[in-house]
């Protein structure tokens, strides 16, 4: 298995990305969750992060291609986002608070890591390889 660092170009491998996410985010505890729906939310999603500034993914391949695990992030811009959970970070920490912890440092937004690879320490050597050189990531 191997890790691979992506950009944008993560659209290449955008459908094995979507197969595994949605493996990953349709198991327990995240069952109710139907697999056709949860694809094409998550690869609606995808399409609109990797434009974000300071994207990058990585994601862990087996050798016949497919994704055993996968990252992706970028770096937090202001205005700080409502949607998602956003608006509960800034009202935990308030707007000042936000803005000097969170705005320009880098923002995981996604860690998955499928049944078949777990227990491997993989989801941690996929955190080190996305926050490796990511403003903030020495924040700590």
């Amino acid at each position: 298995m191997r890790v691979q660092r992506y950009g944008p170009d993560v659209l290449t491998v955008a459908d094995e990305l979507t197969e595994a996410y949605a493996e990953v985010f349709t198991a327990p505890p995240w069952e109710p969750r139907g697999p056709e729906e949860t694809r094409v939310e998550f690869r609606e999603r995808l399409e609109t992060d990797v434009r974000r500034p300071g994207f990058r993914a990585v994601l862990a391949l087996s050798e016949d291609g497919g994704v055993d695990g996968f990252a992706t992030g970028w770096t937090t811009q202001a205005p700080f986002r409502t949607d998602r959970a956003y608006g509960k970070v800034t009202r935990r920490l308030g707007a000042d608070r936000v803005n000097e912890l969170l705005v320009g440092s880098f923002e995981i937004d996604e860690l998955g890591v499928r049944s078949r690879a777990r227990g491997t320490g993989l989801g941690q050597r996929l955190l080190s390889a996305l926050g490796s050189g990511a403003p903030g990531a020495d924040h700590g």
